[in-house]
């Protein structure tokens, strides 16, 4: 049963995969104007429809209560790696957090009804930390004063990377499911990286963090 289960799961993923080969686009998590959304992403609708065909199914035909709830707790671990495997991949702006705040939500309140679990862990939030904020202030500041523009911006990127790099090493932050280095992959893909990391790094090994 146990072999038949895990072939089984095996198969959904690889449907699930397909399904993300199809329908996801760079937009989803990297919108321009046009591309904002509140709604979820085609990607994740169609993966939670496959998902609840297929777990209804699997529910209704295994008597045993301990053995569903193994699968289901093995559906939303594979789940859960799946979808930060796919994230890895992805460049992600302030308004793409927001969006995969509404993916992450619409895979959670899944897994809760559905599963009855609670193993899917919110990350997009180091994606909405933003450091645009009070840019208009400082394009005034340019035309009048640029060292004090220069140096509002060094100001704030130091502070926003500090916040960033108290979430890299806090190892309590996501449940203990992402390690530092994890953690710090992840924040790789926001699309102002190559921006922000020396802030960041400095921050970091300024708190005493060791990124392996």
């Amino acid at each position: 049963v146990a072999n038949g289960l895990n072939t089984g799961i095996t198969k959904l993923m690889q449907q699930i995969e397909y399904i993300y080969t199809l329908n996801q686009s760079p937009k989803d998590y990297c919108p321009d104007e046009k591309n904002v959304t509140s709604t979820v992403s085609t990607c994740c609708e169609h993966t939670v429809n496959l998902l609840k065909i297929h777990c209804t199914m699997i529910s209704q035909s295994l008597a045993n209560k301990a053995t569903l709830e193994v699968y289901n707790q093995e559906i939303t671990e594979r789940l859960f790696q799946f979808v930060l495997k796919n994230l890895k991949k992805n460049i992600v702006n302030v308004e793409g957090g927001k969006n995969l705040i509404n993916d992450l939500k619409y895979y959670l309140k899944f897994i809760e009804n559905d599963l009855k679990m609670k193993s899917l862990i919110n990350v997009s939030e180091i994606y909405t930390i933003d450091f645009s904020e009070g840019e208009g202030e400082e394009n005034e500041a340019k035309e009048t004063i640029d060292k004090t523009a220069k140096k509002k911006k060094y100001t704030r990127y130091k502070t926003v990377s500090k916040d960033i790099a108290k979430r890299i090493c806090n190892p309590s932050l996501f449940l203990g499911v992402f390690t530092q280095d994890e953690v710090y992959e992840l924040v790789g893909r926001r699309i102002d990286w190559y921006n922000i990391k020396p802030f960041v790094d400095k921050a970091v090994y300024g708190l005493d963090c060791v990124i392996c």
